[in-house]
């Protein structure tokens, strides 16, 4: 990839660079002088209460206690190994792709319940209180300035997090796919957070997210009083 010149000046245009944040935790590791998963374990996740996040295998064998299975949507091809011990095919999910190599962008297993535990570390709400401070919120949540996103315009990508205007809510959120998994994690203006998790990766998965999208906002104005008591500590994974 280092061969490889860019498609335009950075900071011009918009483009989604799972590469940029592989090069990001090696930036960390760098800075921090320890391994990137280590560092995200230790000094954001810990703190938390986020003890079972971490960089996941690629075979089944390599499969963690509490980790599901990986399914394809049927009628999937069966993809070479990317595996020296031999091109034969596998199923997508296992031994397609390696993902350690993913680490920064994508390599992360864990439970639904520890993402809301990071989410609400990082939604700008009051309680419970949040890692990072209020003014960094703002920034990671704030438009770029760039031509392609105009100040009317309701939906764009800021720093790690796509924003979107849905009715009178404006959500911070970001999906995740990869073969056997997808993944919805966000918030709302108004206090809501939610973690969706699938071990499948259907054969139309932006179908699948705005289903799952549409239900969420359908729960959250159901009427349901919902309760104020922090119930994540009765859960574990």
């Amino acid at each position: 990839m280092l061969g490889m010149r860019l498609n335009f000046d950075p900071g011009t245009q918009y483009a989604y660079s799972n590469l940029g944040y592989c090069i990001l935790g090696k930036i960390i590791e760098e800075v921090s002088g320890m391994p990137y998963e280590q560092y995200v374990q230790r000094q954001l996740l810990q703190p938390l209460g986020i003890t079972s996040m971490r960089i996941g295998g690629t075979l089944a064998e390599e499969q963690v206690e509490g980790e599901v299975c990986y399914y394809d949507y049927e009628g999937a091809y069966q993809r070479p190994s990317v595996y020296p011990d031999g091109f034969q095919a596998v199923p997508q999910p296992y031994g397609s792709f390696y993902l350690p190599a993913n680490a920064a962008n994508g390599g992360w297993i864990a439970s639904s319940i520890d993402l809301i535990r990071f989410m609400l570390a990082v939604d700008g709400e009051p309680i419970p209180a949040d890692l990072l401070a209020t003014e960094t919120i703002r920034v990671m949540r704030d438009r770029p300035g760039l031509d392609e996103w105009e100040t009317n315009e309701s939906d764009y990508y800021a720093l790690g997090w796509e924003v979107s205007r849905i009715g009178s809510r404006t959500a911070w959120h970001h999906n995740g796919a990869m073969a056997g998994t997808r993944s919805l994690i966000g918030s709302t203006s108004d206090g809501y957070s939610a973690a969706v998790l699938f071990n499948s990766d259907p054969r139309n998965g932006t179908e699948l997210e705005n289903s799952i999208v549409e239900a969420i906002l359908d729960l959250i104005d159901s009427g349901t009083d919902w309760s104020e008591i922090f119930h994540l500590d009765q859960f574990a994974w």
